[in-house]
């Protein structure tokens, strides 16, 4: 985990997807959910990461609708 951490420092991120500190975080996520399960094949971890990548763009676009409307509302 602490190389990948390292290794983002070098990074450069595309505007619109996750920053440093998220990337990391989501493949702290995805290393839990193997330890979680360590009898899930390479289809059902896949699919895991999938869902949860999923979550995280969904929550992503909610929060940023959430923050357009405010300022709309200002």
């Amino acid at each position: 985990m602490s190389a990948f951490y390292r290794a983002c420092q070098y990074i450069d991120f595309h505007p619109g997807e996750l920053d440093r500190e998220s990337a990391a975080l989501l493949f702290a996520t995805f290393r839990i959910q193997q330890l979680l399960a360590p009898n899930a094949n390479k289809e059902e971890l896949s699919a895991r990461q999938k869902a949860t990548r999923k979550d995280v763009d969904d929550t992503a676009r909610d929060t940023w609708k959430c923050s357009l409307v405010r300022e709309l509302e200002d």
